[in-house]
């Protein structure tokens, strides 16, 4: 009865307000997470790809052969 004479009801935007805007903020940091998540796993599978591929790389430098470059034209011919 007291609510009904200092018009509670009223107060139920508040309330409904306050409600959506934690509930939002819940979405919102839950998919603020999961794409964190992918973000982690796609740079731990990236440098598992990059550390492969300076490997091959060094030892393919390292087995190479050293070329000689030509400082005039006359070496060329």
């Amino acid at each position: 009865m007291a609510l009904v004479a200092f018009d509670a009801s009223a107060l139920v935007c508040y309330i409904t307000w306050f409600t959506e805007e934690n509930l939002a903020t819940l979405i919102s940091i839950i998919f603020i997470y999961k794409a964190i998540e992918k973000i982690r796993a796609v740079i731990s599978d990236f440098a598992v790809v990059i550390a492969i591929m300076i490997m091959i790389v060094t030892d393919t430098c390292l087995n190479a052969p050293k070329l000689e470059v030509p400082h005039t034209l006359e070496e060329i011919h």
